[in-house]
């Protein structure tokens, strides 16, 4: 059985953190308190230090523990030994997963957790006196909305109520269909609600994978979205569906920008670093122009980068320049 530190970490106005796993791990786009394997020789608390600072550097303090969970997934048994933890820090950074979110204690149970967590939450819920009861997934047969104008509030209910992929896909599906529900899910990328923009533009991604035309004509709103956007989550969003379908004429020198800001950045994350150098190649074709700069961008990756996104960096340099040969 593997031995594996979690952290519940609280801000100071005790919202709780989840992150999001990968695409390319077990348990994919699933949820999980952050944490890690305990190596040989060191106690739980140690990890859980440990993992928290290589996984999101971030400090954290422990001040409590819950019961430990065993579960097993088939292929592999795990021990999570949660620790309750406290922070100041409010932007974790993405070394591994692909997203964040803080969210009050009572939401825990609209959340997509892989399996052990789920026990993880519901013990912490029950420590504080709240309530876990999870919520029933979205109907996700093969129907479609009426195309007729829905209230908002119920709009934002439906995605708010979004936990996991099947969820989301169903939401493109019925965006697919509705303009209205597509222009919405655009606004609601733009508003402070974490939860609601994050769900939303996670539906415009899956848009896109779906049919690259279908949000063609929306370029200039989805690039004042990108350029608007403070939210990690969204900015990461925009810049995947812009790379598909090309920014806004007289826009691109202000994307390229950003773009280039977030590659000089050594605390990007991973994901925004990895679709900022494809919105960038996606620009250098109708601006040659900024290919220098590029190519000078991927060989210089910033400390303690030279070999992250190696592949990719290799691709995009010989998409532009033909040339695969990196620092």
């Amino acid at each position: 059985m593997i031995a594996v530190s979690c952290a519940i970490i609280r801000s100071s106005e005790m919202k709780v953190l989840v992150v999001q796993r990968g695409e390319d791990v077990d348990h994919p786009y699933k949820w999980e308190f952050p944490g890690g394997k305990i190596e040989s020789g060191e106690s739980a608390e140690e990890a859980v230090i440990r993992e928290i600072m290589e996984e999101l550097e971030m400090r954290v303090v422990i001040t409590g523990f819950l019961e430990s969970v065993d579960h097993d997934y088939g292929h592999k048994s795990v021990r999570l030994i949660p620790f309750i933890c406290d922070t100041l820090e409010e932007e974790p950074v993405m070394r591994e997963h692909m997203a964040f979110l803080w969210i009050d204690a009572s939401e825990l149970n609209t959340i997509d957790f892989a399996e052990a967590d789920i026990a993880v939450a519901r013990s912490y819920s029950e420590q504080i006196g709240v309530t876990y009861t999870r919520e029933t997934e979205l109907d996700t047969s093969p129907q479609y909305m009426s195309k007729e104008e829905v209230s908002d509030s119920d709009l934002r209910q439906m995605v708010n109520a979004a936990r996991g992929v099947k969820d989301i896909e169903w939401l493109a599906m019925q965006a697919a269909g509705n303009n209205i529900f597509t222009d919405k899910l655009i606004e609601y990328s733009l508003i402070d609600d974490e939860h609601l923009a994050f769900r939303s533009s996670w539906a415009l991604i899956k848009i896109v994978e779906h049919d690259k035309t279908l949000l063609s004509g929306r370029k200039g709103v989805l690039t004042d979205t990108l350029l608007a956007s403070r939210q990690q989550n969204v900015i990461r969003a925009m810049l995947k569906i812009l790379s598909v379908t090309g920014v806004e004429k007289g826009r691109s020198e202000n994307v390229a920008e950003l773009c280039f800001n977030l590659l000089g950045d050594d605390t990007t994350q991973v994901s925004l670093l990895l679709y900022s150098m494809e919105l960038l190649a996606t620009i250098a074709k109708a601006h040659p122009a900024i290919v220098p700069r590029l190519v000078a961008a991927l060989n210089s990756p910033g400390p303690g980068r030279v070999d992250l996104l190696k592949r990719r960096r290799v691709a995009i340099l010989k998409r532009v320049t033909g040339d695969s040969q990196v620092w």
